[in-house]
């Protein structure tokens, strides 16, 4: 999923599916606990109904991305990649 301004830029993109890994190999499916030993800068987890949320904050050139593993079960169940 794929959201943008009337620009047409995009500003945020939702994972669903495993076939989408992180550099670090982090997909769909993958263990909750892999997130703090995968990205030891990955601040949660935060409640938000039925989820817990974990954030990675990127810096790429002069502005800052995030990376929210929302996960339930013990496991990531998406991932939103935002600016």
């Amino acid at each position: 999923e794929l959201y943008s301004k009337a620009n047409k830029r995009v500003f945020r993109f939702q994972v669903n599916s495993s076939r989408y890994p992180t550099a670090r190999g982090l997909k769909i499916g993958s263990s909750e606990r892999r997130i703090k030993s995968t990205y030891a800068s990955a601040k949660g987890p935060y409640t938000s109904g039925n989820y817990n949320r974990y954030t990675i904050k990127h810096k790429i050139y002069s502005y800052a991305t995030y990376t929210d593993f929302y996960c339930k079960g013990g496991v990531i169940k998406y991932m939103i990649v935002r600016r």
